[in-house]
């Protein structure tokens, strides 16, 4: 019938070339043509990319020679032999050439259009050496292998530059962990110096000031190394909890506690409601204070001196719920959503802290399963931060994880106290403060040292610095276990370090098997003492390791 169209003959209708069909043809000509001309074709490639402004000056010359006029020879070369292809031929060198684009600059996409410039200036190449148009068969022969190795060059920029991020990842968070180690060597000789003097007697009124304010400054400073070296752990993902059940007001109370000197400094006024006596979670007291710490050190912050700040613990069906409520800065809408993200700071705070604290109470509230929310009308308005956590069984009876008092001296049975650390100064300082309480203490700056003394006086207690210029730490506390006699029980050992929890490997030797009775981070100052000097008494009673 006129105008339709005749039906197709399936059988004269030539079926469409696989990939592998395409690779296991060989194109003899195209290929010697591009094996043959590989440098004449980067020249004219390098013409074409400076022409349309493509990469930075210079670039195309030095820098593309290293690898793709070996890349062509090989695609040559491959095009000219039929079968499948070779993993050690053309696609190695797109890789080298991925990476060697990441390795000067630039981004994603200028690879791509390298190869695409490229598949461009070869048709036009071949289409003049061969006399002819390239035929279908070898134009997409091309392409196939063009996309092969623009595949090869992709994944060789991503991955190396993933493998870049990781490592840099990995030096922040050890200089996170060197930068706190040696901060804290300086912040605990201050701590402790500032314990003596408070200690040394009545004092003018001018230097109790001055002791004051050098105490909120230590405060500040340590919380800050906390915060930042927690944050090291939350991006490596070994922040771990060790939960318990505990009683909220208990933590509240140390909260409180632990923020009224910035509270008492901007002239706020805190108020506090609840929680009830009974109500009770599972947490990690000490995590679960730095999270209450954290949000009313904030609103202390960002609040102008004289303001108010609430905190309000309850119950709400099963969960617990603290807020702080402040009447400071306030956050701008568009700024909530980012609030709780790492370094992220609203404009309207002008720069202040580094923007780290709310990520970590963001992390560890997660961690003990509960949520955070902020809540905010706006610059101006004040902020509103709630918690809400799990519920756990109440504990029975007065059992509760109180915190008990620190002892009234730094332990009432003088001891021999060996202590090891390579910084003079914190030595110095522990060793004034222990020799004040009436105890022997003999002081080795390096781990030999530390055998040395060990032998000749028989301490009942060795305190221990990690990081030490010959022996690592845990070696020499190896050894004053290895050296005693036969079933005697030796001193005790207790490991001290700059670094926080988490930030060395085996940070918690006591669980690792390192011979040490107890760990402590830096600063020490005499509440971390008392516990030392209790736990002593506990495991030996009095004299008993005399």
């Amino acid at each position: 019938m006129e105008g339709t169209p005749a039906p197709l003959d399936k059988a004269r209708q030539p079926m469409p070339a696989t990939t592998e069909m395409i690779r296991g043809r060989s194109y003899t000509a195209v290929g010697e043509a591009i094996a043959r001309d590989a440098e004449s074709i980067i020249e004219a490639w390098a013409d074409r990319a400076r022409a349309q402004g493509h990469g930075r000056p210079g670039s195309h010359r030095a820098e593309l020679r290293d690898h793709l006029p070996s890349f062509l020879r090989c695609l040559g070369d491959e095009l000219a032999t039929p079968g499948p292809p070779d993993e050690d031929g053309p696609r190695r060198r797109a890789s080298e050439h991925g990476r060697f684009r990441w390795q000067v600059g630039w981004d994603l996409a200028s690879v791509v259009v390298d190869y695409q410039l490229l598949q461009v200036v070869l048709l036009e190449h071949l289409r003049s050496t061969l006399g002819r148009d390239p035929s279908a068969d070898e134009v997409i022969a091309l392409g196939v292998h063009l996309d092969d190795a623009v595949s090869a060059a992709v994944v060789a920029f991503v991955e190396h530059q993933e493998g870049q991020l990781d490592q840099a990842h990995r030096r922040l968070n050890e200089f996170l962990g060197v930068l706190g180690h040696e901060l804290r060597n300086p912040l605990g000789t201050i701590s402790v110096a500032l314990q003596l003097a408070r200690m040394g007697g009545p004092a003018d009124e001018d230097l109790a000031d001055a002791l004051e304010v050098i105490g909120r400054s230590v405060g500040t400073m340590s919380r800050l190394m906390d915060d930042m070296l927690d944050v090291a752990r939350i991006t490596r993902g070994d922040l771990e909890l060790r939960p318990d059940r505990v009683r909220l007001a208990d933590v509240v109370s140390a909260a409180v506690e632990a923020t009224r000197p910035i509270v008492e400094e901007r002239r706020h006024t805190l108020t506090v409601s609840g929680p009830p006596p009974e109500l009770t979670v599972e947490a990690d007291p000490t995590r679960l204070q730095q999270v209450i710490v954290n949000l009313l050190t904030n609103a202390a912050k960002y609040t102008p001196p004289g303001g108010a700040i609430e905190l309000l613990s309850d119950r709400d069906g099963a969960s617990a719920v603290v807020r702080v409520r402040d009447t400071g800065a306030g956050i701008a809408p568009e700024f909530l959503p980012q609030l709780f993200e790492l370094f992220s700071q609203a404009p309207e705070h002008n720069g202040k802290g580094l923007g780290i604290g709310l990520a970590l109470v963001r992390s560890l509230v997660e961690q003990h399963g509960g949520t955070i929310s902020a809540q905010s009308d706006g610059p101006g308005s004040g902020s509103t931060f709630v918690v809400r956590l799990p519920l756990a069984d109440p504990i029975a009876g007065d059992g509760g994880r109180a915190p008990a008092p620190p002892a009234p001296g730094i332990g009432a049975t003088p001891r021999r106290i060996l202590i090891v650390d390579d910084e003079r100064d914190a030595a110095r300082i522990l060793s004034t403060l222990l020799e004040q309480d009436g105890h022997a203490v003999r002081v080795a700056l390096d781990g030999a040292s530390a055998l040395v003394e060990a032998a000749d006086v028989a301490p009942d207690l060795v305190l221990l610095d990690l990081a030490l210029p010959d022996l690592d730490g845990s070696e020499v506390a190896r050894r004053l276990r290895d050296g005693r006699a036969d079933g005697a029980s030796g001193p005790m050992i207790v490991a001290l370090t700059g670094y926080g929890p988490g930030q060395r490997p085996g940070d918690d030797p006591a669980t690792e098997g390192d011979g040490f009775d107890l760990f402590l981070t830096k600063p020490v100052g005499p509440d971390a003492l008392a516990r030392v000097f209790a736990l002593l008494d506990h495991q030996a009673g009095d004299d008993s390791r005399r």
